[in-house]
């Protein structure tokens, strides 16, 4: 057991540099096998040798109430040390040093158990060794770097401006050396401002607000920096409600000025809790519900892309309410962008496509109310006269498949459900890591791209 405690301090250095040596967009084959190699080689054979001790334990017993006395005791502990090491150490300590506190302790059992004075003393000089290598050989994680893999040239993070650790992801706000910030997500920016940017897409985060008549309930799925949550605000609803499943996210969002401190705003109420099941529990209905997920390939996220999901947002949808979906046409396959577009029009009939002039970043927008006008009226524009960078009439031209046009993917698009789980495993995943997308490549499937 010392040994194996040994060792645990000893493999900690490597473990913290997992993440620097697999790039995050390889096979996922590939990436699974070298992370499944790199842990056994590294961790096995610690892991094999405190594997052993349990049976070896119990083997010694001469009463069957002691055995089950020293499993009930072990099983117990395993339930109390992962909720421990998951929700107060990782996020007070962070991994690596979670990982010396394991080692440690493992071995200061061993010593404390050791029969004889000198092989006790042997225990406490590896300890002292084992615990210096460790923190010589620390790497930095959430003080100097963030995780990840990450090879951007000049746009490389500079400086961490906050980094958290916990059971349901590793988030970070970096700095560029070009004075841009990012929000990164489990190693991937999942969203950024860019110094001296003018626009960054905020008009279309503004679309769906000015498609409604009088939006006054207003809700936003996912937070990230900010940006779309100021982007609704700006557009005056009397309440807007800001759901994210990590508090942290909300935590580190004063790094990002561009979202103009939309938190402070009265108005504003955040909501700690994964988007579906807020919509499942609330009783409150609303004119506008934006949808700012993770691209879908990442684990979990094909929830929130599914038939079953968008009709639960139908079904809190107000009256003439409106739902935007941003589509990630740049992280997907063409097939697997137009799986999206069928899946939405299949909850929402009356749906059209508005692409960003400049990114073409794509927005659904879709209403259960079959008769409203969607996309031929835009009374917003009238309704708040604020600094824009398009133009009326270059928002309005923007709109790039009406209803009629979007039926044209039901004859290429797979529906995606909670039960096949389309766009988290399998080819979904692994285009995903080979290419990126364009919009146009998507359309092109229905002879619409450019």
């Amino acid at each position: 057991m010392g040994c194996s405690g040994f060792l645990v301090l000893l493999v900690t250095p490597l473990i913290e540099r997992f993440d620097q040596v697999i790039p995050l967009f390889v096979d996922p084959a590939l990436l699974l096998l070298s992370r499944f190699m790199m842990t056994f080689f590294v961790i096995g054979f610690p892991m094999a040798l405190l594997g052993l001790v349990l049976p070896w334990i119990a083997e010694e017993q001469r009463h069957p109430r002691q055995v089950s006395l020293i499993y009930a005791t072990n099983t117990l502990a395993s339930i109390a040390g992962a909720i421990l090491a998951a929700w107060v150490l990782l996020p007070f300590i962070g991994f690596a040093k979670t990982s010396w506190l394991a080692g440690g302790s493992i071995l200061l059992a061993a010593i404390i158990a050791a029969p004889r004075p000198k092989l006790r003393l042997i225990g406490y000089g590896a300890l002292a060794a084992g615990l210096l290598i460790a923190f010589l050989g620390e790497s930095g994680v959430g003080r100097l770097r963030m995780l990840g893999w990450l090879n951007y040239g000049a746009g490389w993070p500079t400086k961490l401006l906050g980094f958290y650790e916990g059971p349901e992801a590793t988030i970070a706000a970096v700095e560029f050396s070009n004075g841009g910030r990012a929000l990164v997500i489990d190693g991937f920016f999942a969203a950024s401002q860019l110094k001296g940017e003018v626009r960054n897409g905020l008009d279309s985060y503004h679309v769906p607000m000015l498609l409604h008549p009088d939006p006054r309930q207003a809700l936003v799925i996912c937070f990230g920096t900010g940006q779309t949550s100021n982007a609704v605000r700006k557009e005056n609803p009397v309440n807007l409600d800001i759901v994210d499943i990590n508090p942290r996210i909300f935590k580190l969002a004063h790094h990002f000025d561009k979202n103009e401190g939309v938190l402070q705003d009265q108005r504003v109420h955040q909501i700690v809790m994964d988007g579906r099941a807020y919509l499942r529990r609330t009783s409150k209905h609303y004119d506008i519900i934006t949808l700012e997920p993770m691209p879908p390939s990442f684990a979990g996220v094909n929830a929130l892309y599914s038939k079953e999901f968008y009709e639960l947002v139908r079904s809190k949808l107000a009256s003439q309410g409106i739902v935007a979906q941003w589509v990630p046409f740049h992280a997907v396959a063409p097939k697997y962008g137009a799986a999206i577009i069928r899946t939405f029009t299949a909850a929402f009939p009356n749906a059209i496509l508005w692409l960003d002039p400049s990114s073409k970043t794509g927005i659904l927008l879709g209403t259960a109310d079959l008769d409203y006008p969607l996309g031929r009226q835009w009374p917003g524009l009238e309704r708040n006269v604020i600094a824009r960078q398009y133009t009326p009439d270059q928002i309005r031209g923007a709109l790039r498949l009406d209803r009629d046009a979007l039926k044209a993917f039901d004859s290429v698009g797979q529906i995606i459900t909670d039960d096949n789980q389309l766009l988290a495993y399998g080819e979904a995943v692994h285009l995903t890591h080979f290419f990126r997308y364009a919009t146009g490549e998507t359309l092109a499937l229905i002879g619409q791209g450019d």
